[in-house]
């Protein structure tokens, strides 16, 4: 199934994210898709404070836990986006 691409010149920071990260041995393929999730869910400004969730995963606990109006917001959109990408993307 093909996703719609809404951010082209992205500087693909979730999939350099994904694949800095050593929990598992990232796989490229998976990195890929993982940024085509992102690219059709997240804003480019969303896609940075995604990649800094994957880098550095307890930082999820402090938006959660925001009482921002906007981090509420931005957390619809990274559920959103972790769906899909759980949905479409290969598991490594």
């Amino acid at each position: 199934m093909a996703l719609f691409v809404p951010h082209v010149l992205c500087a693909e920071v979730v999939k350099n994210a994904c694949l800095s990260v050593e929990r598992k041995r990232a796989d490229l393929d998976t990195c890929k898709c993982i940024q085509v999730a992102a690219d059709a869910t997240l804003t480019v400004s969303d896609q940075k404070l995604a990649a800094s969730i994957i880098l550095n995963p307890e930082k999820s606990q402090e938006i959660r836990s925001s009482s921002r109006r906007s981090m509420e917001q931005f957390w619809e959109r990274y559920v959103n986006f972790g769906d899909l990408a759980e949905a479409y993307c290969p598991k490594s």
